[in-house]
């Protein structure tokens, strides 16, 4: 899985480009400075898109 740092992700442009890296199959690290509840909302948004589920082809 690849995976990426997103600074200042706790709002505006950071924390779309999270949410959008997540949908797009990223693991996210998601920076804030000051902001924790606005990282938390981010974490919540971003939880919205995991998925777990077993892909592999037994044969």
């Amino acid at each position: 899985m690849r995976t990426v740092l997103v600074t200042g992700a706790s709002k505006g442009i950071g924390r779309a480009i999270a949410i959008r890296l997540a949908q797009d199959g990223f693991s996210i690290v998601i920076h804030y400075l000051t902001d924790l509840p606005g990282a938390n909302a981010t974490l919540a948004q971003i939880k919205k898109w995991v998925v777990k589920h077993d892909l592999s082809i037994s044969m």
